[in-house]
């Protein structure tokens, strides 16, 4: 009878490490599954964020270029009212002489 019982003790052991075991692979093969999922969801983000990066890239080069241009379109528009003024006196100055009495 002793015997008996510690067989079927023996036996219920044998079954619960058995499920114990079928239940720590099982969540063996879902913390992989995880683990793929995160390495996957991580390439992902950084293939998002490199492209990002690119877009930035691009976009400040050609704020670069839009500052350039602005630059000098703003020379050019200082250029062009230095000769203005330089016209105006021109004229004041014939205004002048067309003025004065003789």
């Amino acid at each position: 009878m002793l015997i008996a019982l510690v067989l079927l003790a023996a036996v219920g052991l044998l079954a619960a490490l058995a499920f114990a075991g079928v239940k720590v692979g099982r969540q063996a093969a879902e913390l992989q599954r995880v683990q793929r999922r995160s390495a996957s969801t991580r390439l992902d983000v950084l293939y998002e964020f490199d492209q990002a990066r690119a877009r930035l890239t691009a976009s400040a080069a050609q704020t670069q270029e839009r500052r350039a241009a602005l630059d000098a379109r703003l020379a050019e528009l200082g250029r062009a009212r230095a000769s203005l003024a330089l016209l105006f006196e021109a004229a004041a100055e014939a205004l002048r002489l067309v003025r004065v009495p003789r």
